[in-house]
Order: C-alpha cells, then structure tokens, then sequence
C-alpha cells in the first residue's frame, strides 16, 4: 500500500572494489597496536606511544619523569580552550601545560597506589627522595607530599609526553605563574611579582597576520618574594597576568564549527589571552619561595628548614579560565570576593579526599533509590573543613532541575568543571534520593482502543510481521553505505540474537490475536535455537536474506571486520553477552508469560556485576576503555549509546528478577538511577556550559553576526549540542548546532558498529526515552532534533543521500539513523502522531526490517494513545 507519506529512492548500485582489501590488510595490522585501558582503571599506563595521564576533576598528571600538570585536554574543543600556535594552520584546542612538580636531579615514576578513585603516583630521584602526588576524582586539587627541603613548581621535564597533533607550545615550564598574592597579619592582601618574564609572542588569529593583542603589563620594576611566616595557616595565590601564553575562546566548536584556524569570524574573533590562577595550601610554613636563575633557567623553588611534608595545589576556577586582562589588575587592587574564594578552599584542601564508599538502597514501597557516599580524607593541616563533593553529573543535573535530592541540602561552590558544577556538603556523607523508576521497571503501556486513524498501520505491521513468519529464521542484514573511495563500504543489522525477541515482542500487542499466538510460537524457536546467553553471533550464511537486491557477502567491507575482542558490549564481537541482551530476553519471557529458569537468573546476575566494573564516580559514566571500540589504531567511546544499553539491560535483568520471584539486588537500581541520572545530565550539557559562564556569547559584532546563523544562542535553553564522549579525561561534543559549518560528528569518523555519524539515540528503548521525557527534557530534545532536520532534511527517507550532511565519505544514510531519530520524536519529544506517521516512510529491505516496523508500530500506539501502568502478575 503506498500512501503520501511514502516516496521512492532509486536503489544505490553496489560496485567492487580492490581498496577492500588494501583496508582489511591497513586494519589488520592497526590490530596490533595498544589496547583500552585495563582495571585498575585509575592507573597510568605507562606506555612510551600513548598520552599516559591520569585525571582529577581538573587537572590532569602526566609521567614526565617527574610529574607534569596540565589541563582540559579536549580535543574538539567542547569548552572552547585553545593552546599554543599549531605548526600546520592555526590554533587547536589542546591541553594548558603547566609544566612540572619536581625534586632536585632527574627523577621517575616508581611506584602507583590505585583505589577507585584516586592514584598516588611516586617519583624517586637518585637522592632517594620521593615525591607523591595523588590525583582523584573527588576533588579538582591534587596532592602533593614531599621528603626533600625542595620542591620546584612549574618546572621542566626529563623526558618528553607524546606530541600532540603538531602544537608547539613553549617548552614545558618555561612559562610560570610569577604574580602572587597572600593575607598578611592583619588580613589584609598583599601582591607581587617574584621575577621578570619576557612578554609572550601570542599567536597569529587570522591570515592577514595579526595577533591576539597581550595584555600590558600592570608589574611595577621592583621584584618581590611573598611572605612565608604564616602559609601554614594561610594560602598563596600565583597567576600569569600579562605573562601568560595561553589562549581561550567561550565559543565551543560544537557552536563555531569544526574549523579554529584563522579566518573563522566567530572562532577566532574571540579569541582572548587566558589565565589559570593556583591556589596553594601548604601543610607548614615554607622558608622561602624564589624564583631562581641558573643560566637561562629559571626555577620556582619553594624551600623547608626540613622536609616539604604536603601542599595542596588548586586551579582557583576550575575550567573557568579568566582573562588575563582581569587578572593582571589583581595586582593593583585583589577584589573581596577573590579573598573570599580562597579562604573558602584553603579551609576545605585542609582535609584531601582520597576514597569514596558507595551503598546503594532500594525502597520499593516509596520506589525510591538512595545512594550513600562516605568519604575519606587525607588531613593536611589543623582547622581544616572536611567537605563531600555531590558528583559533578549529579550536580549539573540538579541544576538543570533533574528530579533528584540530596542530603544534606549542598551549597553551590561556584566552581565550573568540564564534568558538571561542583556542590558540597559539610563532613564526610551524603546522599542522593531519585523516585520513580519501579514504574518503568515494573510497568508496561496501556493501549486505548483501535480507531480509524491506527487501523490502516496495524494492518500493514500485521502484513510485515507475516513475511517474518512465513520466512523462517532470518539471517543479519547487510547494507552497503557506499564510500566513494571505498564504494563497497558497508555495515550489518541483525547480529544480535536477542534482537528479534525484543522488536517481535514490541509489535505483539498491536497484532490479531491468531496472530500473536503464531509470533509466540516463532520467538519460542528463535530463542531455543540461537539463545542470546551465549556468545552466539548470527551468520549472514543462516536463514533467509533481507534485502531487495541480495549482496554477496565477500563484496562488502562491512563495519563488523575483524576488530579483534573489543571490551564494547554490543552485537559483534562480545567475549560475554552483553547485559543489554537481558533486554530482549525479558521482553521475551514477559510476551510468552514464561517464567525465566534459575540458571538463566544466575547467567545474566554475572553480567550484571561486569557492567558495574570500571564506574567513574565523578560523571556516573566510566573511565576511559570500559566500552570502547577500535577504529585504525585508535579507540572510540560512545557514551549516549552505552548508557541506553546497560539502562536497557538493567531494565530487564530487574523484570526477570521479578518474574523469578526475586526483588533484585539494590546495586542494579543504584546504577539504573545512576546511568538515567548521567544521561539526563548530558541532554542539559550544551545548557549547563551556557549557564556556569564556560560559554559566553561573543562581544564581537561580526563574531555574533556568524554565530546567530545558527541559532539565538543567547537563550541558554537553546544549547541543545549533545555530547559524544565522557570519560574521566574529558567530555566531548561532537554532534553541535553549527548551520555553517556542520559539526555532527567533528571530522572523519566512522562507527565500526555499524551506527554510521549519529549516536545519541541508538539503541533507545521505551523506557528510557519515556524516563527522559517525564522529566522534563522533551523540549530540549525537541529543539534538537528539529535542528537536525533543517541539516539533514531527508532524515527519514529510506535509502537516502547523504550529501546534506558535510564532512561525510558516505553517499547514503544508514537506517539505524533514520530509526533513532524516529524513536527520539515518539519517545522524548512527544511528536504528534500525524507527523510521526509522516516519518515512517519505506521499509529499507523486502523482509525483516524491525527498524520500519517499529516506526509503523510507535506511530500506532501514539494514535491509540498509552498509559504507562504498573505490571500486575
């Protein structure tokens, strides 16, 4: 039956080509090189090829023979930060390198002590004296202890860290905060300067060789060294003013586009000198603090009658970074509310955090969770205020009105982390208390009656459905996407045996009754005969094939190429099934009203505890390799995606519980609660950035011009930019809001699981989308998706080109997009269902495609109109 809503694409020829395998060999042997990051994931690796770093929530220590500071680190730009000229064309967005803590005399990492959330690492010099630093998602302080009478701040290095997409930023300590600032005796703040610095050489912003302007200089010629008698008690403030070289831009290029090299009007017409100013907070009172010469070497040196013992060292503003032209007038007059602010940290770095216990409870009479963290801390000096951090995510979406309460009420600390705002509670406790989630759990949606617009989609699901049957079994389907370069590209759908018990069980409740009971008997066979508790991969050579126009299988690269046994829990290469198959196997058993055996309770708790493995405290997310995928030689991490998957399996490991008679341990809810909480942070991300000042809205006419191209981004509810990737290093936006200059996906990317550009809604279920949507973020997605169909407007056509979306080698979109962005409008945005319906289009194949099926199915029940109610058994 065609209808208005349907429309025909002409078929995209698949062509052979020798490139397949001229890749397959190139890929091969990527295989070889490095491999995600392995428990104790807070350790460093220590590899001579690879950034070795480890994180805290704002600084970040990497193994230099002594330890080097830096800072963000994002690679696309998400808040805006650039580094130091790029050899190539222009400016980058790179780490702020802050050089290196170290001892007298080459020194080396020796030795690492890992808890879950933090790393003490120990460097040795040939004295055989040590120094720790401890770096830890609690806190964006790190550290230090020392047992020399010395200690150097930013320093140089020993040995080199690995380059870094061709920056050349000025050698690693040559660029020091010299101005200073302390209370005196009598409360007052005095300032200063310790030596003289060459004013920076700023880098070139557009062709026409003009630099960004430096900051003059407000220093008077008389150097000074701070007082040190009282440091124990007090604190030391250093910045860079005029001196400093870095740059910054509040423009993420998720809002300017991919493009930061000089020409861009919005980019770098806002480029301006920044600062990081750092709070020290020493555990006694040091006998000197000089900045030294030797040769053409200057060292900051802090001097102990004895040894060093702790200090505390802190960026004063988090990922906040000022402007220098601010900065630099400290010197003349240091404002109330900055003494304020570092009276406030000194009190709190006087106890370090260094360990966090977590409890999870589940109540379900009230159906609430409440998560319990109790910390532990490291005292560093007298009259020091112990104080719990709320996880940053957490407290991003508290702000951004998420449904959730902690106790004890926290206060805003006004501090931006690339992670989330930081909030605290006085002592070393708190909890968190999210309701609700037993109702998506437990319940499933009520249909209201057949009606005259839903009648003709039902017959026509019933009509794909019984192709389904009368096939048999069916085999993965294979897509050619067509590079150019490589036109036998391609991906596969359909590997994952748990697949069809999910969508078939989806569809039953929209079916004729005699029909139903035939699905019954159908997902009764599939499920015996390829069980999903298995390290079962289906086979193109099994069943019947799909597509209108079969594709021999050795003519198409498909994504799912040896990639080797990838850590990532999805349908091509598991070394257990995954959790998010306990999905489909619960939509399973709750279908054929079957109860579930023991062993097959026993068989998905195990996976269940795996998915709690490697958890980041700070962002609900995980660190860095826990679901990455290999790409060449490097690895991708799709946030948005894993969480839908383990919310989806958690969703159903808890409903087998249920049907087994049990209640299901209270961790599983503590991580559902956790990975809703995540995911609704990250929906508010791009809103979060325009509210906490990490973004700002260009001073500059012609920059301001550019950017309301693309939307009005003075409304902080008009940030929509989703994020790409979260771990505990950075938060990557790649799928943005540029019109100019498209920004989806930030470059040449593919996903090797076959999920082509777009990723924030795979592998969506029901309930998760509806969560979302009940808490308030159907405008937000709205916004987005509707931003998405003005860049890409056949989103929804079947076999459609893909010449609408830039930077792309494909020539047509995939169906998992077309199906993601579907369900993000029925589920979250709260689409009508005349335009859902609008939407469904073609199906992409002849036989079994679950993706157009869904869509005829969600387009039904939004017709009948559905109450979600609570399961009674």
């Amino acid at each position: 039956m065609k209808s208005k809503r349907r429309f025909t694409v002409t078929p995209v020829f698949v062509f052979v080509s020798l490139m397949t395998a001229a890749t397959t060999l190139a890929i091969a042997a990527a295989e070889e090189k490095g491999k995600p990051f392995t428990v104790p994931v807070a350790g460093m690796r220590l590899e001579p090829d690879v950034r070795n770093q480890v994180s805290g929530l704002a600084l970040t220590v990497e193994d230099a023979g002594w330890p080097a500071i830096t800072m963000l680190g994002n690679r696309y730009g998400t808040l805006g930060e650039l580094a130091q000229l790029n050899a190539g064309s222009g400016l980058t967005p790179e780490p702020f390198q802050f050089g290196a803590v170290r001892g007298p005399a080459a020194g080396q990492l020796v030795d690492q002590q890992v808890n879950a959330v933090s790393n003490t690492l120990t460097f040795r010099n040939g004295k055989n004296e040590s120094l720790k630093v401890t770096v830890t998602r609690l806190s964006p302080a790190i550290l230090l202890e020392a047992t020399g009478t010395e200690i150097e701040l930013f320093g140089g290095a020993d040995k080199p860290t690995p380059e870094r997409n061709s920056v050349c930023p000025p050698p690693l300590g040559t660029i020091k905060p010299l101005r200073w600032a302390t209370p005196s005796a009598d409360g007052k703040v005095i300032t200063g300067v310790l030596g003289d610095a060459p004013a920076p050489q700023l880098p070139l912003k557009n062709w026409q060789k003009q630099r960004v302007t430096a900051v003059s200089s407000l220093a008077t010629e008389k150097t000074s060294e701070p007082p040190v008698d009282d440091l124990g008690q007090t604190w030391l403030l250093l910045w860079y003013g005029s001196g400093s070289s870095f740059l910054s831009s509040k423009i993420p290029a998720v809002l300017s586009g991919e493009c930061y090299f000089p020409g861009n009007p919005l980019r770098m017409a806002t480029v301006f000198q920044a600062d990081v100013p750092f709070l020290l907070v020493f555990e006694k009172s040091p006998r000197s603090i000089e900045l030294r010469q030797e040769g053409n070497t200057h060292r900051l040196v802090v001097t102990y009658p004895g040894t060093v013992g702790k200090v505390v060292m802190l960026p004063l503003f988090g990922h906040d970074v000022q402007a220098a032209e601010t900065t630099e007038k400290w010197l003349q007059e240091f404002p109330a509310e900055l003494k304020t602010r570092c009276d406030g940290w000194a009190k709190r770095l006087g106890d370090f955090p260094v360990n966090v216990k977590e409890e999870d409870t589940y109540d379900e009479k009230a159906d609430q969770v409440t998560c319990t963290d109790r910390f532990e801390y490291i005292n560093v000096r007298a009259e020091g205020e112990k104080t719990a951090l709320v996880r940053p995510m957490l407290a991003l979406g508290l702000q951004q009105k998420l449904p959730a309460v902690v106790t004890p009420q926290p206060v805003d600390l006004k501090y931006a982390t690339q992670f989330g705002p930081l909030l605290a509670v006085p002592g070393n406790r708190c909890e968190w208390h999210l309701g609700g989630l037993g109702k998506y759990v437990n319940g499933q949606p009520i249909l209201g009656p057949s009606n005259e617009k839903s009648a003709a989609l039902e017959r026509e699901l019933s009509a794909e459905v019984e192709k389904i049957l009368k096939a048999g079994h069916l085999a993965p389907w294979i897509m050619s996407i067509q590079a150019p370069w490589c036109p036998s590209y391609g991906t596969t759908y359909g590997k994952d045996p748990s697949e069809v018990l999910y969508f078939l069980s989806e569809f039953l409740p929209l079916l004729p009754e005699v029909q139903q009971a035939t699905v019954r008997d159908y997902l009764a066979k599939e499920a015996a005969a390829y069980p999903p508790d298995t390290v079962l991969q289906l086979k193109s050579s099994e069943g019947v094939r799909r597509e209108f126009s079969v594709i021999p299988v050795k003519w198409v690269h498909t994504y799912d190429w040896p990639l080797g046994k990838s850590a990532y829990g999805d349908e091509y290469y598991e070394d257990v099934p995954s959790l998010f198959r306990a999905y489909g196997v619960s939509r399973f058993y709750m279908s054929t009203r079957r109860q579930p055996p023991k062993e097959l309770l026993e068989f998905w708790l195990k996976a269940k505890n795996e998915s709690l493995l490697g958890r980041d405290w700070a962002t609900l997310g995980w660190f860095w390799g826990k679901y990455a995928v290999r790409w060449g030689d490097s690895y991708l991490q799709y946030t948005p995606r894993a969480i839908h998957r383990d919310a989806a399996g958690l969703i159903g490991y808890l409903r087998l519980c249920r049907s087994s008679g049990e209640k299901g341990e209270s961790d599983a809810w503590g991580q559902l609660a956790r990975l809703m909480t995540f995911r609704f942070a990250l929906v508010r991300y791009g809103q979060y950035l325009a509210e906490s000042g990490l973004f700002q809205m260009p001073e500059n006419p012609a920059a301001a011009k550019y950017l309301a191209l693309s939307g009005n981004f003075s409304k902080a509810e008009n940030h929509f930019e989703q994020v790409w990737e979260v771990n505990q290093h950075e938060v990557t936006m790649r799928s943005g809001a540029s019109k100019i200059d498209n920004n989806w996906y930030g470059g040449f990317m593919f996903d090797p699981n076959g999920l082509s550009n777009q990723y924030v809604f795979s592998d969506l279920t029901p309930e998760v989308g509806r969560i979302l949507a009940n808490w308030g973020l159907k405008e937000s997605v709205a916004r987005y998706v509707k931003h998405y169909a003005e860049v890409q407007g056949v989103w929804y056509k079947s076999n459609a080109d893909n010449e609408h979306l830039q930077c792309s080698e494909r020539a047509c979109t995939t169906a998992s997009d077309s199906y993601q962005y579907f369900v993000a409008h029925a589920w979250i945005a709260g689409t009508a269902p005349e335009e859902l319906e609008h939407y469904i289009d073609e199906p992409w194949v002849a036989t079994g495609d679950y993706y157009f099926m869904h869509k005829l199915a969600e387009t039904i029940k939004a017709y009948r109109g559905a109450k979600w109610e609570d399961r009674k058994e």
